[in-house]
């Protein structure tokens, strides 16, 4: 599957929201289980991208998250993900 240099920047910013605002809320380790990014419209280059991301539900050890991705007044990217906590990684010793 080809990537256009836009479609990455996008899905590195609302990658970026993802996390930050998983780890923000639920600060112990998890693992993405699905991500789905729908583009609206053309994500322009050279332009500042600015990303939200805001918890909808949690069930058991999954939360479930969505983002947007806008250029200006523009929705560029919307995205829905599903994260499931895991046990912390062991300590490297």
């Amino acid at each position: 599957m080809y990537l256009s240099p836009d479609e990455i920047a996008a899905r590195a910013e609302l990658g970026k929201a993802l996390r930050r605002l998983h780890h923000a809320f639920v600060g112990r380790h998890s693992e993405a289980g699905e991500l789905t990014v729908r583009y609206e419209a053309p994500v322009p280059l050279g332009v500042a991208l600015e990303a939200k991301a805001w918890l909808t539900e949690t069930v058991g050890r999954k939360q479930f998250v969505m983002a947007e991705l806008r250029a200006g007044d523009v929705v560029v990217a919307r995205c829905k993900a599903t994260y499931i906590n895991v046990a912390a990684p062991p300590s490297p010793t």
